[in-house]
């Protein structure tokens, strides 16, 4: 029922429009009960419920504003474009679906997207990045528990340990233990460094002189055929003709 301030005005209809006169001058009609309404369509300009049912479709020509929360209980289902201007927050697990288990969900930003989370980030499948790959965070140990395989190159630092994507270490210094002869590799070639003797189609040589542990200097000339070195008093070696061999004693004659 349906009650209008004193003195009550006339309700009447005009056109497709039912008009209610209001009492004392506000104009207001103030409804107490209305048990069961039936409106097939309807133009409102403002609408205040405590509690509106809908059980079939609701259709919005322009916005929807709310100035609380949403709650639904079952699924809501959009067929255009949401979009969200505020933060979203959500209690309990978020299930995002695409047209098909194959279709890949594109998350696209103007700005780097940060995913923080209050433990670890965990994947169940792959982690495919199509640009760079970026990691900051404080100071600790990455840990890797399968195969990492890298088809491109590996660079650490800015001009440090470097190998190329075909598996050659290009740059940096190896300052740890000895490496394993099985694991040097068969182009290694010491004719580079300084000092160090090597072995050149059966001949011993160096890039420097070829010193001796004990006995002086050394040559880097090797005598000719016939002749054998002698170290001399200042440490160094000379020359002993084939023919004779001199000594303290006197001389004496080499034969065959």
């Amino acid at each position: 029922y349906a009650t209008m301030s004193y003195p009550p005005r006339a309700l009447y209809v005009s056109g497709k429009h039912i008009y209610i006169g209001g009492g004392n001058g506000n104009g207001f009609l103030s409804v107490y009960k209305i048990p069961h309404i039936e409106a097939p369509a309807g133009n409102f300009g403002a609408l205040a419920v405590s509690d509106l049912q809908i059980y079939d479709n609701l259709q919005l020509a322009n916005n929807f504003i709310v100035n609380g929360g949403i709650n639904a209980g079952g699924d809501v289902y959009f067929q255009d474009d949401f979009s969200v201007l505020g933060e979203s927050y959500f209690g309990l697990n978020v299930g995002i679906g695409t047209s098909a288990p194959s279709v890949l969900l594109t998350v696209g930003s103007t700005t780097p997207t940060h995913v923080t989370g209050y433990r670890d980030t965990f994947l169940a499948g792959d982690l495919e990045v199509d640009g760079l790959f970026y990691v900051d965070g404080p100071s600790g140990t990455s840990t890797i528990v399968s195969n990492l395989d890298i088809t491109g190159a590996l660079a650490v630092g800015a001009s440090g340990f470097y190998v190329d994507s075909s598996g050659d270490v290009k740059s940096g210094t190896w300052q740890g233990d000895l490496i394993d002869v099985a694991y040097g590799g068969t182009n290694w070639n010491s004719t580079g460094v300084t000092g160090l003797a090597f072995i050149s189609t059966g001949s011993w040589g160096s890039t420097s002189t070829l010193s001796i542990v004990y006995g002086g200097t050394g040559t880097s000339t090797p005598p000719d055929y016939g002749y054998m070195l002698i170290g001399n008093a200042l440490g160094g070696w000379d020359y002993v003709a084939s023919s004779t061999l001199g000594g303290a004693g006197g001389s004496g004659t080499v034969g065959d």
